[in-house]
């Protein structure tokens, strides 16, 4: 480590009273739930009743140490990296404490000037003393006004109407709504619990105890909060990228708003931000990942090195990005790009429908997001131009190799040549056309010809036949939140059953995994009903759970019965409908009779 290291283990009243945070513009939100917070309570309120002479210890905090000045008076200030979700609900339930104390309690008064002495730094003019709040929270200025009107003034937290209010305000910043809930739910717990409180806040300040570790330099800090395993909500990789680009830019302003940009990014993203960072890391590198998100940006993106054959040593090349705010830019670009595209999908669009469609069979259907990335560069190299086709010709690329078998990485690569492709292209026609989206189709013939039952891709084919049976162009595909795929002609039908007269054992073992036999359900499976003959079916099942999947409708109002002849002959048809979307809508000459009946 760079720089001395203190750690030393304190009381709350050290821990809130003699230091100054601040939760900086990297770190994550306050998010804690009714369910941590009243755990921490509890566990402080078990605590003392089992003994109010032994020291509790709740957990620890890592902080940078800096020295600033405020107002003509120097701090050392203690910016947080692990242990704001903590030590914010401890602040948060200071301030219930000092407004709810009953009236009658005669050391109101004294618990009432410890809180605030936690809570904020009162005036004094004539000592030179300005007022300070406790914990300041870096680029949330909603978050630092909240504090002001509901935490550091008297009554604050009484508030109940004005705090409900911000809780169910979903256009405030996130940190804000989650402690106006944290404060009611401290207040409904104190409620039943007034006669505790002197005794509580009392075993609060002076045994719950936590360990911090502290140091100077920011890097010592990461190291030290990547090794501990504490409980809480950790930093995330992209948690620790955020800072280390956020640290080189200098203009304090341009800091403060990248930071805010990186949030509203991060908050629309949720927990699949990371996997968005990822995508952007593909289209930069375009080679398959080999470690954490955060090593891939230093090693691959900022600090890339290149093995030179006559040395045979690996020597630096020139970054792909820049840390700061070139590093903020790219991400915001590909972030306007992300919701041009993703945004409104699953809204009715007629300029926009085909595409649309496809981007939700590929989000429903896929198993992994990597083809994201070459859509992405696509669209930031020729917009709109030719998007489409690319789509359509990415969903059949990626399909195709997935049910033909590639293994993951040779996927991966496929995906990067495309990405290559697109960086090396002045036309879209030169992708579009190019080798990199082609794909071994009599392979798939075979394999869409045989069984598919229990196959990963099944659903997404069947989800695939849905778009095509309807009209792609006009319908918004709607794919219900829970869907299955479902036999027609049951594994295992009855003895005594329709089916087994209708079908030979052989026939069972031949038909009843493939295509044919197969459709998906807007629900999930049930055995009982499944065994159904297939009159009993259609009528209680089928009608009932499949109105919005064309494919799955159009089975049951073609087919009066379900014979061997029926099954064989949907089969042929899925096979003709579905090979003609990977022929570029060109037809197979063994379905030619398939459309000749349309």
């Amino acid at each position: 480590m760079a720089k001395e290291i203190d750690s030393e283990k304190v009381c709350l009243t050290e821990a809130l009273e003699e230091f100054w945070y601040t939760i900086p513009d990297y770190q994550r939100p306050y998010v804690w739930d009714e369910e941590q917070i009243i755990e921490l309570l509890d566990c402080i309120k078990n605590a003392m009743k089992s003994d109010s002479n032994s020291e509790y210890f709740i957990g620890s905090m890592v902080f940078r140490t800096k020295e600033i000045e405020e107002n003509g008076t120097n701090y050392q200030e203690c910016e947080l990296l692990d242990g704001q979700q903590r030590i914010t609900t401890l602040f948060l339930i200071t301030a219930v404490i000092r407004d709810i104390v009953k009236d009658n309690e005669k050391d109101k008064e004294t618990i009432r000037k410890n809180c605030n002495k936690v809570i904020f730094q009162e005036e004094d003019r004539y000592s030179n003393i300005p007022e300070r709040i406790r914990i300041k929270f870096g680029i949330r200025e909603q978050v630092n006004k909240f504090v002001n009107e509901y935490v550091k003034k008297d009554k604050g937290t009484e508030d109940e109407f004005g705090l409900e209010k911000i809780v169910n305000d979903k256009n405030l910043d996130l940190s804000m709504r989650n402690m106006a809930k944290a404060i009611l739910i401290i207040r409904n717990y104190f409620k039943t619990r007034l006669d505790i409180i002197p005794q509580f806040y009392s075993f609060l300040k002076n045994k719950v105890i936590m360990v911090y570790i502290a140091t100077e330099d920011l890097n010592d800090a990461f190291q030290l909060f990547t090794v501990m395993n504490n409980t809480g909500i950790k930093l995330r990789n992209s948690d620790i990228l955020k800072a280390n680009n956020l640290e080189v830019i200098e203009d304090e302003k341009k800091r403060k708003e990248k930071a805010k940009k990186w949030e509203e990014i991060e908050s629309y993203f949720g927990d699949k931000f990371d996997n968005f960072l990822s995508i952007i890391r593909t289209i930069l590198v375009k080679k398959k990942a080999n470690y954490n998100l955060l090593k891939e940006y230093n090693d691959n993106i900022y600090e890339p090195k290149e093995y030179d054959r006559e040395t045979q040593e690996y020597k630096k090349v020139k970054p792909l990005l820049q840390r700061g705010e070139q590093t903020f830019e790219t991400i915001e670009k590909y972030y306007k790009i992300y919701v041009e595209l993703f945004d409104k999908i699953n809204e009715p669009d007629p300029k926009k429908q085909e595409m649309n469609n496809y981007l939700i069979l590929m989000e429903n259907g896929f198993e992994a997001d990597i083809w994201i990335a070459p859509v992405l560069e696509f669209y930031n190299k020729f917009k709109e131009n030719r998007l489409v086709d690319f789509i359509k010709s990415i969903d059949r690329k990626f399909s195709a190799d997935w049910i033909n078998s590639l293994t993951p990485t040779d996927r991966i690569e496929n995906i990067n040549k495309i990405i290559k492709k697109i960086e090396e292209s002045n036309s879209p026609e030169d992708i579009i056309e190019s080798q990199f989206l082609k794909f071994d189709y009599e392979n798939l013939k075979r394999i869409v010809k045989g069984n598919i039952y229990g196959r990963k891709y099944a659903k997404y084919i069947l989800i695939k036949l849905n778009l095509l049976e309807g009209n792609p162009t006009t319908q918004l595909l709607n794919i219900p939140h829970i869907i299955s795929v479902e036999h027609i002609l049951p594994q295992n039908p009855r003895v005594d059953s329709e089916w087994s007269k209708d079908f030979l054992q052989e026939e069972r073992e031949e038909l009843t995994d493939r295509l044919g036999n197969l459709m998906l359900i807007s629900r999930k499976k049930n055995s009982s009903l499944g065994n159904l003959d297939y009159n009993e079916k259609r009528e209680k099942y089928f009608s009932k759970n499949i109105e919005v999947l064309p494919q799955s409708v159009g089975i049951y109002m073609n087919n009066i019965e379900w014979k061997k002849s029926n099954l064989e002959n949907n089969q042929h048809e899925m096979e003709g409908v579905l090979l003609k979307e990977y022929c570029c809508n060109k037809i197979d000459e063994e379905y030619k009779d398939v459309f000749s009946k349309k």
